[in-house]
């Protein structure tokens, strides 16, 4: 509640607010041993830096990842558009996101599993956890009321 966001979770997922600004929270997945850590920024001027700081977050996993999937998301009815950065291989955070209003807001999230990264043995899991996530980030709705 007061947050600049809604969306849809499963579950199994578990919100944990780590500010009573509603700029860092983590869902946990407790069943799968994964959090992903959102964070969610006011846009000022400063669209652009929280794009290119997004891609670099995605980007340092490179030198562990076989290959980096980008996946653009557009969705005028709701004011969302973003990446999804789909990192395969041993990375530790081998899914990211970034969604924009492009006026308003920003939220960024990194997944990761509290293990040491090995793809082949998370792969079956995250498949799993990936189509709700992709359905999280297919359900966000800007508040305007918080802009007051």
């Amino acid at each position: 509640e007061g947050c600049a966001y809604t969306f849809e979770i499963p579950e199994y997922f578990s919100i944990v607010s780590k500010d009573s600004f509603c700029n860092k929270k983590d869902i946990n997945m407790t069943r799968f041993n994964a959090t992903m850590y959102l964070t969610y920024i006011p846009v000022d001027t400063n669209l652009s830096a929280l794009i290119e700081r997004s891609r670099q977050f995605a980007y340092e996993h490179s030198q562990f990842a076989d290959a980096i999937e980008e996946t653009a998301m557009i969705d005028p009815l709701r004011k969302a558009y973003g990446l999804r950065y789909n990192i395969v291989g041993n990375a530790a955070s081998p899914y990211q996101f970034y969604l924009t209003d492009s006026v308003n807001h920003f939220l960024r999230g990194s997944f990761s599993f509290n293990v040491a990264p090995n793809y082949d043995s998370i792969k079956p899991a995250l498949d799993y956890i990936v189509e709700d996530l992709d359905r999280m980030i297919e359900t966000v709705i800007w508040r305007s009321d918080s802009l007051k």
